[in-house]
């Protein structure tokens, strides 16, 4: 986990990593400790193979905090773009979340939503 641009959170998982509810807390203490209560936008970078339960996905959406404006993801292959078109669409996270295929893609949007808050 990475902040950069003052107020957009890089998030990287490992290859293969098999995400379930104690890593999403592990992840959500980081993201506080790291923006406190200022409000951020999330570039999650997942890891080829990545995995979790429906138990985690679902767990995961309601557990955002309630600083977060949006999260893009950057999906580089088609098993995990499936995965996140599921968890979009069947655990409906209460933060906008979107799709890219690469990092300037996804910082463009994120800068077109700074713009629209200002």
């Amino acid at each position: 986990m990475e902040l950069k641009h003052d107020d957009v959170v890089y998030i990287h998982t490992f290859e293969d990593a098999a995400i379930e509810i104690p890593e999403i807390d592990e992840l959500n203490k980081n993201l506080r400790d790291l923006v406190e209560d200022r409000p951020c936008y999330l570039i999650v970078i997942p890891g080829i193979g990545s995995i979790s339960s429906p138990e985690a996905r679902k767990y995961a959406a309601k557990q955002k905090g309630k600083n977060i404006i949006a999260e893009a993801i950057i999906i580089n292959n088609l098993a995990i773009r499936l995965l996140a078109n599921f968890y979009m669409k069947v655990n409906r996270p209460e933060q906008k979340i979107k799709l890219f295929s690469n990092e300037i893609s996804a910082l463009a949007w994120v800068h077109s939503l700074k713009e629209k808050r200002k």
